[in-house]
């Protein structure tokens, strides 16, 4: 696939969850579409991006690359592309929101959301306190996160998501 094709869809995509404008220039939003985009692939949108694991979770150094090549031209004439399977992608993508309820910009969230998704994927923890063992799992790798504030009720939302995107 050409790279301007990659960055249209890529755009595109990012239209439809809500964003308007990629913002390379702040690690937050890099992170959020890390994120977001990973979710999407686990969710069943196949972007094309490849991720292993990183400090702040799944990351793809493809995806940063690509988001690092749009430019806002690019972004802006993105807005009419249209996927193979135009409706039925744009219906995903649509639950995808849905799912998510206005958590596109909860960095920390998004964070533990794919972290968790990622963790799961790996070695796969099932049976009684799953919940918990993925927690431990997840704060073994990344104790940082234990520190904050809103750790708790972040991962409690988050893990009530994980069967969407690990299934």
């Amino acid at each position: 696939m050409p790279d301007n094709e990659r960055e249209q869809i890529l755009c595109r995509t990012l239209q439809l969850v809500g964003f308007d404008r990629v913002d390379m220039d702040n690690f937050n939003n890099r992170l959020i579409y890390q994120k977001v985009i990973y979710l999407m692939q686990n969710f069943g949108l196949s972007l094309g991006y490849g991720y292993s694991w990183y400090v702040k979770g799944p990351y793809s150094p493809d995806l940063a690359k690509t988001l690092f090549n749009i430019t806002p031209t690019v972004f802006a004439e993105s807005g009419g592309f249209v996927y193979k399977d135009n409706e039925k992608i744009i219906e995903k993508i649509a639950t995808f929101k849905n799912i998510l309820e206005g958590e596109f910009h909860n960095y920390l969230f998004l964070e533990i959301l794919a972290s968790i998704v990622f963790i799961q994927k790996s070695i796969s923890i099932d049976g009684d306190n799953r919940d918990e063992k993925l927690k431990l799992e997840l704060l073994k790798l990344k104790p940082k996160l234990g520190e904050n504030s809103e750790f708790e009720s972040a991962f409690s939302k988050a893990s009530k998501l994980i069967s969407y995107f690990t299934s």
